[in-house]
């Protein structure tokens, strides 16, 4: 995947349901991190990933989520509390 490739991201979400979305990519390895938009207890947050698991790449990555922020970047709750 030296140019732009597509791959499945699954993001794993503590206590909730795992989404899986395509992401697009230039590098020859996939993004160590993907920050989204998200809604969390009725407001929208930025959530921030981590790679968990790429032994599919390049078609498959799994993401683990590590971080919700608001717009100012300043931390919510802690993730580990939702396990």
């Amino acid at each position: 995947m030296g140019e732009n490739g597509t791959f499945e991201a699954l993001m794993r979400r503590p206590g909730m349901v795992d989404a899986a979305i395509r992401v697009t990519a230039t590098a020859d390895e996939p993004p160590a991190a993907l920050r989204g938009r998200a809604r969390y207890h009725e407001r929208e947050v930025w959530e921030v990933f981590v790679i968990e698991d790429s032994s599919d790449w390049p078609t498959r990555v799994v993401y683990r989520l590590v971080d919700r922020m608001d717009d100012h970047g300043d931390p919510l709750d802690p993730i580990d509390d939702e396990l």
